[in-house]
């Protein structure tokens, strides 16, 4: 009330308009509570829900965007493959100290990994290749991270850190073949020697054939081939030419001393399609190396038959074929394992089909093993006659020779 009767509008009041001439004192009655919108269960799950969301949503981008602040090289392709940095390869080898050897595709160092626990290692530096890009050496890297078998080297870890390629490997304490085959003091016995072989045919079968795609060594020699500490034949190397491509892998394999020896014709006639049959090649020449304990360019002495001329010589291949012609494979083992001659006439026959020039003329890797493996006479007598050019080649027994060795064993 105003002035003690009139009343005025509630606008007045709403907007707080107040005449010049009122000294009268106006009391506003207002409700004290007030109603309160109460949430229901739903809608507090729903809140919770949506503010549970962006919270995992921020941190999965955080979490991404960390990860991308890391080099490439730091990245694990796999989980049986670990990415090494070069100052952790350069720590744990002591700076590239141990120099085990040097071979087509790169030097190899000796180190130690203390975690988890101390092991032995080795690590390949590979040569220089502007073949492959980035990404293809690490799709290749995770390939061959993930091949597993008994006669191959596993590979355990990689480093791709700037203008840096290396792979480690398990170390195999037992050196290469090649000190143990050619060891004049203690020749390893044809037993051994027997075994070894059908186990190196088997990994090399499994590259061929077990992996979803075949994987072509191109470098199959004694120097690839190494001991573990219970003396048991492991490939290594295997799956480097799809890393390095292969232009690279022509030009250095073809051009490394030591080597040419175990390549396959097509390669040196430089054959735009070289497949698997290289490798059996290679392979063919590794069994004759292991059956006589010779090195594949090494001459035989002419003082080793009757009717040589001094100055003739002879490849091991001829000789070889020769010798199994003549049914005296025995002779190829130099007196050792007197009682192994079938079966060393029948390996001998196996590495002479290997090395047929015509790599359609050759066996696969599973025919290999299954030859090497079988005890049936009548499959080892249908094995093909050595091929003729090795026969043609060699001079150090004389035809008349072999011809009367081929008689005796007949009478």
């Amino acid at each position: 009330m105003m002035n003690g009767s009139d009343c005025e509008e509630v606008g007045a009041l709403a907007y707080g308009r107040q005449g010049e001439d009122v000294t009268t004192n106006a009391l506003v009655k207002v409700r004290k509570t007030t109603t309160t919108t109460k949430l229901r269960p739903y809608k507090i799950i729903t809140v919770c829900l949506s503010s549970l969301f962006v919270i995992t949503v921020s941190i999965i981008m955080a979490q991404h965007y960390l990860s991308r602040k890391y080099t490439d090289s730091q990245q694990p392709l796999c989980s049986s493959v670990r990415a090494f940095s070069w100052k952790e390869l350069y720590q744990v080898t002591n700076g590239f100290e141990k120099l085990l050897g040097k071979g087509s595709f790169g030097e190899v160092y000796k180190g130690t990994i203390r975690w988890p626990q101390p092991h032995l290692i080795a690590v390949k530096k590979l040569v220089d290749s502007n073949e492959y890009s980035e990404q293809e050496f690490a799709n290749e890297v995770q390939s061959i991270g993930q091949i597993h078998h008994r006669n191959l080297v596993r590979m355990i870890g990689y480093c791709k850190e700037g203008k840096h390629r290396m792979l480690v490997f398990e170390f195999m304490p037992g050196g290469s073949l090649r000190s143990f085959l050619f060891n004049p003091e203690k020749r390893p016995p044809w037993r051994w020697r027997a075994e070894a072989a059908v186990a190196i045919a088997r990994g090399l079968e499994y590259l061929h054939d077990g992996c979803s795609v075949p994987i072509i060594h191109c470098d199959i020699k004694p120097d690839n081939i190494l001991l573990d500490d219970h003396g048991v034949p492991r490939i290594t190397d295997f799956g480097i030419s799809k890393l390095l491509g292969s232009q690279q892998v022509h030009a250095t394999v073809t051009h490394i001393r030591g080597t040419r020896g175990y390549i396959a014709p097509e390669w040196l006639r430089g054959d735009a399609r070289v497949d698997t049959k290289a490798d059996v090649y290679s392979f063919g020449v590794v069994l004759l190396e292991m059956i006589c304990c010779r090195r594949c360019q090494e001459p035989v002495t002419p003082g080793l038959a009757e009717g040589a001329e001094d100055d003739e010589t002879v490849t091991l291949f001829g000789w070889a074929a020769q010798m199994v012609c003549a049914r005296r494979a025995d002779l190829l083992l130099h007196g050792d394992d007197d009682d192994a001659e079938e079966s060393v006439e029948q390996f001998a026959r196996v590495a002479l089909w290997c090395i047929e020039p015509n790599p359609l003329l050759r066996p696969t890797m599973h025919q290999v093993v299954q030859m090497l493996e079988t005890r049936d006479r009548a499959q080892v007598v249908a094995l093909p006659d050595p091929p003729g050019c090795y026969m043609e080649s060699s001079p150090l027994i004389p035809r008349l020779r072999l011809n009367e060795i081929d008689t005796d064993q007949r009478v």
